[in-house]
């Protein structure tokens, strides 16, 4: 088998039409459909059983307990038997010609090959654009390209040797379960093809943790997925240049798009409770770069964002006073177990 397709779906039952539209062009012998249902409460799962009952494709239907789209994919990636693995979204869509290109070129033995993708009628580069198209066997400068900047998970195809002999699994039981593997990605990355066909497009038109109207708790789950990539690479022992660029990635993850996407609902919405949440952000980032021996981190805070950082311990100056326990992040991990069946949980893959 040359590709699995692996597609982690949870209460979709309105889309799986647009689904199987999407992916019935896969029709070869050498390309299996891993569809893995986490859980859905509605008909997700009856309906995919109808939809692909007559189709000629390989396809593997599971279903499981609701562990969040990372146990989707790791189940999928278990019972996977192709060379290369692709992670694709249930509501996204993907072009045929990535698999054309793959059965090319599959006497070649990549850690990945990454792919453009298009996103509001844009076609977009994840990764570094002085990456140009054609084989990268890394050294130390493109790795640290690589490790700056690996770009979206879903526009890579992965050998699967390289997924398992490094033991690079998905965060489970929460969202945002890619941003722990943005450290050991690259960090395993030797050799990969970069090419400019464009395989998979991005649709934001579909609810997602941060598009709801209220605000949604599993939004933190992104603070603890990159905390807790940060808190492994750096277990590796990593040479000074790669602790820059880990911090430097992590400190604009945790803290500063945090920041911009709380305080852009706080503009929109007028929801003070957004500023609150700012400053407990801040806080908790604080504590735990003093705990990580990291120092604070202030060189690499945009001005903007410095500023806003200032003004917020301003406003909040009068309880900051009074406020004796310092905050840690284990207030996220206690929002997760509020959220979720189960605690979060971390693969050890170094």
């Amino acid at each position: 088998m040359l590709l699995s397709i692996i597609i982690p779906i949870f209460n979709r039952e309105k889309i799986i039409n647009n689904l199987y539209n999407n992916i019935k062009s896969f029709d070869f012998k050498d390309i299996e459909i891993i569809i893995v249902d986490d859980g859905s409460t509605d008909n997700t799962y009856e309906e995919v059983i109808n939809k692909f009952y007559f189709s000629k494709s390989t396809i593997r239907i599971y279903k499981q307990e609701n562990s969040g789209p990372g146990g989707a994919k790791n189940k999928g990636l278990q019972h996977s038997t192709g060379k290369y693995i692709w992670f694709v979204d249930s509501d996204d869509f993907i072009n045929i010609e990535a698999y054309f290109f793959l059965h090319d070129i599959k006497c070649d033995d990549y850690d990945f090959i990454d792919y453009n993708y298009v996103s509001k009628g844009k076609i977009i580069s994840s990764i570094d654009t002085r990456f140009e198209e054609g084989k990268i066997v890394l050294d130390n400068e493109t790795s640290s390209l690589l490790k700056v900047n690996f770009g979206r998970i879903w526009t890579k195809i992965y050998s699967r040797d390289f997924l398992i002999s490094n033991r690079i699994f998905f965060a489970e039981n929460c969202f945002y379960e890619d941003n722990y593997l943005l450290f050991s990605l690259p960090n395993f990355t030797s050799c990969f093809y970069k090419t400019n066909i464009c395989a998979y497009t991005y649709n934001e038109d579909l609810e997602s943790v941060t598009r709801m109207k209220s605000f949604n708790p599993k939004f933190y789950d992104r603070l603890l997925t990159i905390h807790q990539g940060l808190i492994k690479i750096l277990s590796a022992n990593p040479n000074h240049i790669d602790i820059d660029i880990y911090t430097f990635k992590y400190t604009q993850i945790f803290l500063v798009n945090t920041i911009r996407y709380l305080l852009t609902r706080f503009i929109k919405r007028l929801e003070f409770s957004n500023l609150k949440r700012i400053k407990v952000v801040i806080d908790i980032f604080e504590t735990e770069n003093a705990q990580l021996g990291i120092g604070k981190l202030n060189h690499k805070i945009p001005l903007f964002y410095k500023l806003i950082i200032f003004s917020i311990k301003l406003i909040f100056l009068p309880q900051s006073i009074y406020q004796k326990r310092k905050m840690n992040i284990s207030y996220f991990y206690d929002i997760n177990k509020k959220e979720w069946k189960y605690p979060i949980k971390f693969p050890n893959y170094i």
